[in-house]
C-alpha cells in the first residue's frame, strides 16, 4: 500500500482515513492482486472465460468505431456519458487482460475525445457522476500506461467539468437527495477523487468526505428492511452504483467507513425478491383497462 506518484507535492489531508496508505493504481474495484487472480481462475471456469471473450468481442467492435461527441437528449447528455462508461471498461479490461496496445490506444483516444467537451452538462448532474466514473476507470485502470499529457488532461478535465460544479448550489442538489441521484452522482465523483488523489490531494479528499456524510441520506431509506424509495427500475440503478461506491472505498482506502452497515441496507436483495409488477393494476391505474 502506498502512494505510486506524488504529483502535486503536497501533505497527506487528515480525515476519516489514513490518506497515506491509499492502495497504488490499479485502486478501482480490480487490483493487480485481483487482476492475476482473475487470470488464474478464468483457465478453469467456463462462464468466467464466457464473459471474458465477450468483453473482448465487444472491445474489438469499439475499435471502429468514434469517440463519442457531445450530444444532448433534450436537457440530457446521459446516454454519451453511459455508454462512455461502457467503453472505457471494456478497453481498459482488455488491455490489462491482454496488453495488447489497440485497446489502451482506443480507450486513450476516447478519454481525450470527452476531456475535450466543453462541459459534462452539470445542469443534469447524472451527467458528470457518470462520465466521471467513466474517466476514472480509464486514468487508474491503464495508469502507468497513459501518456503524462493525457493524464494531466484527465485530472484538469476532472477539476474544472466535475468537482467545481458539484459545489454550485444550482448544480448540487443531489448532496441532499435521499436516492438515485445521491447514489449516482456521489459514486462518480468519489471514482474520480480516488483515481487522480496524487496529483490533486485536497481537492480529492474534500469529495470523498463530502460523499461519507452525503451517502448516509439514501442508505437511510433502505431501513428497516431492504425497501427503496423508487421502486425496482430505479433500485437497480441506485443500488448499483451504491455497490460500487462502497466496493471503490474498500478497494483503494480499506472500507467504506460501514455505510453498507446501514440498517435495511444489506437486507435490500432478499426485499428485491418481493418486487412484484402487478401489468393489470397498472393499466386500471392509467384508464387502459376495465
Amino acid at each position: 500500500m502506498g502512494v505510486d506518484i506524488d504529483d502535486d507535492k503536497q501533505s497527506h489531508p487528515a480525515g476519516s482515513y489514513d490518506y497515506s496508505a491509499i492502495a497504488p493504481h490499479p485502486r478501482l474495484l480490480m487490483g493487480k492482486a485481483d487482476e492475476i487472480l482473475l487470470k488464474e481462475n478464468l483457465q478453469k471456469n467456463g462462464d468466467l472465460q464466457a464473459i471474458h471473450n465477450l468483453i473482448i468481442r465487444i472491445a474489438d467492435k469499439t475499435l471502429s468505431t468514434e469517440p463519442f461527441e457531445r450530444v444532448l437528449e433534450g436537457k440530457r447528455m446521459l446516454t454519451v456519458s453511459r455508454n462512455t462508461i461502457y467503453r472505457i471498461f471494456y478497453l481498459s479490461y482488455a488491455y490489462r487482460m491482454t496488453l495488447s496496445s489497440k485497446y489502451l490506444d482506443r480507450a486513450e483516444k476516447e478519454l481525450l475525445a470527452v476531456c475535450d467537451f466543453s462541459d459534462w452538462n452539470p445542469s443534469h448532474f447524472l451527467d458528470v457522476g457518470e462520465m466521471s466514473m467513466a474517466v476514472a476507470i480509464g486514468y487508474d485502470w491503464l495508469f502507468y500506461d497513459l501518456k503524462a499529457e493525457t493524464k494531466e488532461k484527465i485530472r484538469t478535465a476532472i477539476l474544472q467539468k466535475a468537482f467545481l460544479p458539484s459545489k454550485e448550489s444550482q448544480y448540487n442538489s443531489f448532496l441532499t437527495n435521499r436516492a438515485n441521484w445521491n447514489q449516482v452522482c456521489n459514486a462518480g465523483l468519489t471514482y474520480a477523487a480516488l483515481a487522480i488523489y496524487e496529483g490533486a490531494k485536497e481537492e480529492t479528499v474534500e469529495i470523498i468526505e463530502r460523499t461519507l456524510e452525503s451517502n448516509k441520506l439514501p442508505l437511510i431509506d433502505y431501513g428497516p428492511d431492504g425497501n427503496y424509495t423508487e421502486g425496482y427500475g430505479y433500485w437497480a440503478y441506485g443500488t448499483s452504483f451504491q455497490i460500487m461506491l462502497l466496493s471503490a472505498l474498500e478497494s483503494a482506502l480499506g472500507d467504506d467507513k460501514n455505510l453498507r452497515q446501514t440498517p435495511g441496507f444489506m437486507q435490500t436483495a432478499e426485499y428485491i425478491l418481493f418486487y412484484v409488477w402487478d401489468t393489470r393494476g397498472m393499466l386500471q391505474l392509467f384508464g387502459f383497462r376495465k
